[in-house]
This record gives structure tokens, sequence and C-alpha cells, in this order.
């Protein structure tokens, strides 16, 4: 009897839901099925009654219950024991996005080894399907990524959170001062994106597609730092324009530094 059906089992009957069992164990609801039907073979008995979209717990599942528990406490003991009073050592591999690296990791890390001195850390970059593939062949611990990674019973969710998709503009900008935008506003102006496949990208062409709208990004960059740098090189030739005008470009000292 495997220990996850166990898991699966309870937090179906916390939830009276496969549906919200699914989603809180970070499964797909069909793997919730076949995991409490597998637990239902093993025990021959039933141990939830589907009527419709109505799940409630049987008699034989109500005395199940309190029997997984212990199992399930047992095991997690057994985990930790070993651990208890001890600090943590060893090599802790992370496979990120370089969007991800850039923008969060420069805290991560700081306070992860404040609280782990003894752990040394490797941060690999690469994209999602890379990522994935060297989880699957263990050589990375975990991943960190925008993209739904979807279920597989290889891996372990640990943590899901919605981000927002966000269009940065200059504060001086027309649009800087408007309360509300559509997206169809937006298509004229000249956008610096991240390549096509890249997850945020894709979904934000498909919201264009879903609303028959298209654009041309005048620059497509995988780096987003690059794209921070070009950013703030820009804010700082428009600050120099505004605060007294530039020299000619033949008569500036930085013409090797020109984006």
């Amino acid at each position: 009897m495997e220990l996850r059906l166990l898991t699966t089992f309870l937090k179906v009957a916390q939830l009276q839901s496969f549906s919200k069992a699914a989603e809180s164990l970070g499964y797909s609801q069909s793997a919730v099925t076949v995991q409490v039907q597998q637990l239902e073979n093993e025990l021959g008995v039933r141990l939830f009654d589907r009527i419709g979209k109505t799940v409630s717990i049987t008699h034989y599942g109500q005395e199940f219950i309190p029997y997984a528990r212990d199992v399930v406490s047992a095991a997690a003991r057994a985990v930790s024991f070993t651990v208890q009073e001890r600090d943590l050592t060893g090599t802790l591999r992370i496979g990120t996005i370089e969007s991800i690296m850039t923008a969060s990791f420069g805290e991560i890390l700081p306070l992860y080894h404040e609280h782990c001195p003894h752990v040394n850390t490797q941060l690999i970059e690469g994209d999602t399907k890379t990522l994935s593939d060297m989880l699957m062949h263990n050589e990375v611990d975990l991943i960190y990524t925008l993209d739904d990674m979807g279920y597989d019973a290889q891996r372990i969710k640990l943590f899901e959170c919605p981000q927002e998709i966000v269009i940065v503009a200059s504060p001086k900008h027309p649009f800087a001062a408007a309360k509300q935008l559509k997206l169809a506003d937006l298509v004229n102006e000249p956008f610096v994106l991240m390549p096509q496949f890249n997850s945020y990208r894709h979904q934000f062409d498909m919201e264009l597609a879903h609303q028959k709208l298209s654009i041309r990004p005048f620059l497509e960059l995988e780096s987003t730092s690059m794209v921070m740098q070009l950013h703030r090189r820009v804010q700082r030739q428009r600050k120099a324009r505004f605060d007294g005008g530039l020299p000619p470009a033949g008569d500036r000292g930085d013409q090797g530094d020109r984006p």
C-alpha cells in the first residue's frame, strides 16, 4: 500500500471532493480517481459513494480514516527523526528560468543561506523544457518556473501561485497617466518582448489572438536583464535631454556604448 494513496484518500475525505483534492495536491482529477480506486481495490471495500458530482464517504471510509492518519503520521516521523536537531548539509541544485533568477533569487538566496549556512547551493539557468528533463534525470533537485507543468506522477508540485503579465512603460509616456487601457490601445506601440517560445510571451500572444489583435515588436530578447538595462539606458537619455539636452552624437564620449 503506497503512502501517496493514503494521502490522497485523506485529502478527498477532508474536502469531500475529488476535484478540490486534485487541486490541493497538484494532481489531475483523473489521477485522484485512479488512486482512490487503487486503494479501494487493495482494501476490498468502497471508501466513497459517487452520485453525479456529489461525493460522500462510506462507513468503511469513515472507519479507515484513523488508520490512514496513523500510517501517514508514522511515515512523517520516520523521515524526520534523523534530521532533528541537526543542521542541513549537502548540495541543493535549483533550476530556474532567467527572468526568475534576475527578479527573485537575489533576495531568496541570502535568506536561505542565513537559515541553512552549511548547504552549498547551485543555481542552474535554462528553459522550462530543459529544466524539466534535468529534473527527470536527477540533474537538479527542484525547478522554479513560470509554466504550467501539468500532472506527472514522477514530480511533486511544492508551490504554485498565479502571476500577472505586466506591460511596463516610461512614467513620461502618454499612457502612464491613463487610469485604464485596453489591449487594443497598445498594439501600435514599439514593444520589446521576449521570444515567442517564452511562456508568458506565449500567453500574451494567445490573448492578442483571442482579441483578433497583433503586434510587431521592434526588438525581441531572451535576456530579462538586458531588457532592464535598455530600459534604464533610455530613461537616462531622456532625463539628460529633459535637463539640458544631449550634444550631437559625434561630440559624445560614449559612442562605443550606445544602444
